[in-house]
């Protein structure tokens, strides 16, 4: 298994069924109203950037540099290709030569006018031929041009996404988001200190999970709707779960979580195995008496 590059079984996800334990969690969320957000000014860009490495910096999380290139150029790079008809191994060589390893921190950002408050995405770039997976390549990381204080988690969020698509981090898809929701949280909490910011975040995604498991009800869905459904229903539960484990933890615990977590991001073990060791799963991250303590301290 090459570094980056996921295995064929990373997408066999059979879709989660409807548990009598997810319906109620449903019906605990039903009520929740999205909080108003006010849209900063493109002024506080570089500091609401800095907030989202904080959780990193202050924990000394280690995080590994990864294979960049101006998405501009690979288009221009990917046009002369054609033009010259070149083969797959003379165009990654062609790429190779603009090719850059940055920290994480120091990849360029785009804003995106089409997204909306919570939009971002850290933009991996797979090339390869029948099937087979040959490289792996970043361009710039993209953020909602909505700043807001969710936009320093939506940073951490790309740059947990940057890791585990560098290190081949997570090995089944259900599970995909759990760290990056993990830090959007974590970096909710650092953004001030009366957990407003993570209250926010906490019912933003609570009516995701809501809406999720309502669409997950219909009769009419694809495959891929359910799976998709399927992954963000769990990867919300398991987020909170090991969110709550760390809040409600005892400095002992905070510090096991942050090294297991530190253990992912540099490819050392899979967020599988960080699951394991805090016994959260499928069916254990469906806590209805964990959801109503958390709902009750947002409505």
């Amino acid at each position: 298994m090459k570094k980056g590059f996921k295995s064929k079984s990373y997408y066999e996800v059979q879709p989660i069924s409807l548990t009598s334990d997810l319906l109620d969690i449903a019906d605990m969320l039903q009520d929740l109203k999205q909080s108003r957000l006010s849209q900063l000014s493109d002024d506080d860009f570089n500091e609401l950037i800095y907030k989202g490495k904080l959780p990193f910096l202050n924990n000394s999380f280690n995080l590994i540099s990864i294979p960049f290139i101006p998405y501009d150029l690979l288009q221009k790079l990917e046009i002369i290709s054609k033009y010259k008809e070149m083969d797959f191994n003379s165009f990654i060589d062609l790429i190779n030569n603009y090719l850059t390893t940055l920290d994480p921190f120091n990849i360029p950002i785009l804003s995106d006018d089409t997204l909306g408050f919570e939009g971002g995405y850290c933009n991996p770039m797979f090339f390869g031929v029948n099937g087979e997976i040959e490289k792996l390549i970043f361009t710039e990381f993209v953020i909602t041009n909505k700043l807001s204080i969710l936009t320093p988690g939506i940073y951490a969020h790309e740059i947990v996404h940057s890791q585990l698509e560098f290190n081949n981090g997570v090995n089944n898809y259900i599970h995909s988001e759990v760290l990056p929701i993990f830090f959007d949280k974590l970096t909710a909490l650092y953004v001030d200190n009366n957990y407003e910011t993570l209250k926010i975040n906490e019912k933003l995604r609570f009516i995701k999970l809501f809406k999720a498991i309502d669409w997950l009800k219909s009769n009419n869905l694809s495959l891929y709707q359910e799976t998709k459904l399927s992954m963000g229903i769990i990867s919300i539960l398991e987020a909170e779960k090991l969110f709550d484990r760390y809040l409600y933890g005892t400095n002992n615990d905070k510090d096991n979580i942050i090294l297991r977590i530190n253990d992912v991001l540099l490819g050392n073990i899979k967020l599988e195995d960080l699951l394991k060791d805090t016994e959260i799963s499928v069916d254990s991250c469906q806590d209805k008496k964990l959801i109503k303590r958390k709902v009750n301290g947002l409505l």
